[in-house]
């Protein structure tokens, strides 16, 4: 019984890395900017608005909205050996840059958007 776990399991990690080598591809055909780091099963709206780099520890079910797909430019960077826990989101209308060496938790949010001109002294009043 042992041996067909053991069987199992590497099939299994052969086939985990067939997989993320496949998206992998997929992603740097569309425009990814990727350095040495692995790519688990993300959503990413526009590939070539974000730059990823080396070293960095990406969790499943990130996702990575970038707006304006015809704009030149990154809008999201990622700095080298940056861990970044599952269920974060990314929804960009300008660019947010995250630098190196950094840790985020799982389920946080950057958002950037502007929805337009709010009169505050009223919402408070």
């Amino acid at each position: 019984m042992r041996i067909i776990h053991r069987a199992l399991f590497r099939l299994s990690n052969k086939l985990f890395n067939a997989e993320a080598f496949l998206r992998r591809a997929l992603y740097l055909a569309r425009g990814l900017s990727i350095g040495k780091t692995r790519l688990p099963r993300i959503t990413m709206t526009w590939p070539h608005k974000v730059r990823i780099g080396d070293g960095c520890f990406l969790e499943p079910d990130i996702i990575m909205q970038c707006n304006g797909p015809g704009e030149p430019g990154v809008t999201l960077r990622i700095g080298d050996r940056t861990f970044i826990g599952n269920h974060c989101e990314f929804n960009i209308a300008g660019s947010i840059v995250i630098g190196s060496d950094r840790m985020i938790a799982s389920g946080c949010k950057f958002i950037d958007h502007y929805h337009g001109n709010v009169d505050m002294t009223k919402l408070m009043g």
